[in-house]
This record gives structure tokens, C-alpha cells and sequence, in this order.
């Protein structure tokens, strides 16, 4: 339940004490009201129990899950992406819903938490993962995104232009390198909550196993269209790993993974 950027509360701390990790696991109307603001908490019904997925702060009790700048924060936009910016939100409040196209993808449920970059959401969290010998293919809860990884291959042809881009992955020692180039510019990095990615945009994750039920996600965010400068961003998932098939033609195990991202 760690936030992507930290929130204001936290101003300079870039970690909690173990009490502190506690009281905020259990704050859901602040972890709420920092990420939507209070009108969002009093006006609708979504702090319901039954739409929560509760689970603890990430590894080393962080305040945020970006690491890079060391506020925690995303870094400035660019003049073009704060245009951009302005001109949705200002859209979005005085037009908030003459149109279903008005509301954000999220929201339509037509783009949803499975990335790039793959970043939790407030709840339907669990996914499964599917590797076979050339593709690895993510299915998330939210929204029953499938991410299709291409293993060793080359990117499509720049003009080529996809809502989640076009994904490429390598093997570097027992991590996953996956590279996303060739988004279409019209999708936002945090389901809509104003930060921008553009066409020019490119995302590298970096996934290791810990260990059986554990695995690091490590992401890099490079789009000079959008922001000042690359940052960066760790993230965790505790999954509960079962082979679903082996068979010694088809190369790679198909393994399946069904996880909560323990944002």
C-alpha cells in the first residue's frame, strides 16, 4: 500500500518506524484522501471494506515507492506535458461527465494496472504470469489486462503505436529485463491521476525472484516529452507461485503466478 510518490504528510521522511508503518496500514480514509483528496473520501462509497485489498507497506517501510529524486516525487513536467496537464484537469472539472469519453480509461475500464509500468492498484490486485520459451504474458485482475512480453525479439516499426507499448524482454542472469517502447501518447503512468506518457516515452522493469514467494520490481521512467528528467521506482510482489504444465518439447516451464502486489 505504499503510494508511488510520497505523500505531503512525509514531507522530508523518506521512511517509517514500525509504528508508524502500523498506524498508516491501518489509516485507509488518509491513505485515501492523500491520493484522492478529502472530497473523493466523504462523497463516494469506495472505503468500503469490501473494495479494499489490504496489505502492508513495502519492504524497508518506504514512504514512496520512487526512489529516485530522493523527495520521492515524480520530477517537474515539461512546458508541452504541463499544457497538457492543466488542459485535462481543467476539462475534467468543468466537464466531469458530459460524455463517457470525459472520464478518465481507468475509470472506463479500458487501460488498467498491468503497465508499464506495472504499478498496484487500490484493489482487484491479484495477476498471473505466463512464461513460455519465447513470450511472457501478464494477466492482471483490474481490468483483465493481458501484457504480451516478447522474449529477444526487436521492437515493432516506429510507426507502430500501441496503448501499452510494444514490450521486449531479455534474461540478465536471473533477472527479467523488459523494455517498453512505442506507446501512442495518450495514456497516463498512474491510471490517469495526471502524469503523462507520451510517445517518446520509454520503461524498463527489472524483475528478480528473491525467492519462491517474493519478487523485486525495479522501474526506470525515460520520457523527455514528459518529464524534466529519467526517475526511477521500486516495487514488490509476494506471489504464490504453481507450475500449470512441463513438458520437455516446449521448452521453458509455463509457470503461473497469482499475486498480490503489496503496493
Amino acid at each position: 500500500m505504499t503510494p508511488l510518490e510520497r505523500p505531503k504528510r512525509f514531507a522530508d521522511k523518506a521512511t517509517l518506524t514500525e509504528q508508524e508503518a502500523l498506524v498508516y496500514e491501518r489509516d485507509l480514509a488518509g491513505r485515501w484522501a492523500d491520493r484522492f483528496g478529502d472530497l473523493e473520501v466523504t462523497t463516494t462509497g469506495e472505503l468500503s471494506d469490501e473494495w479494499q485489498e489490504n496489505g502492508t507497506v513495502v519492504p524497508g517501510r518506504r514512504t514512496s515507492l520512487i526512489v529516485d529524486p530522493a523527495d520521492g516525487k515524480i520530477p517537474a513536467l515539461t512546458p508541452e506535458a504541463r499544457t497538457q496537464a492543466d488542459a485535462r484537469a481543467e476539462r475534467l472539472r468543468d466537464h466531469p461527465a458530459d460524455d463517457p469519453e470525459d472520464r478518465t480509461m481507468y475509470e472506463r475500464c479500458l487501460v488498467g494496472s498491468s503497465g508499464p509500468p506495472m504499478l498496484p492498484p487500490v484493489y482487484n490486485q491479484n495477476l498471473q504470469i505466463v512464461q513460455t520459451r519465447d513470450r511472457v504474458l501478464i494477466v492482471t485482475e483490474m481490468i483483465h489486462d493481458a501484457r504480451i512480453v516478447r522474449m529477444n525479439a526487436e521492437h515493432l516499426p516506429a510507426a507502430i503505436r500501441l496503448w501499452l507499448g510494444d514490450s521486449v524482454g531479455r534474461w540478465d542472469g536471473d533477472t527479467l529485463v523488459v523494455d517498453t517502447t512505442g506507446f501512442n501518447g495518450r495514456s497516463w503512468i498512474d491510471t490517469g491521476s495526471g502524469h503523462p506518457q507520451t510517445d517518446a516515452g520509454r520503461v524498463t522493469e527489472r524483475y528478480t525472484r528473491r525467492d519462491v514467494g517474493h519478487m523485486d520490481i525495479e522501474i526506470t521512467i525515460d520520457d523527455p516529452k514528459a518529464y524534466a528528467k529519467p526517475w526511477h521506482a521500486n516495487s514488490y510482489i509476494c506471489a504464490f507461485v504453481r507450475v500449470i504444465q512441463s513438458r520437455p518439447d516446449q521448452g521453458r516451464v509455463y509457470v503461473a503466478g497469482s499475486s498480490i502486489v503489496k503496493s
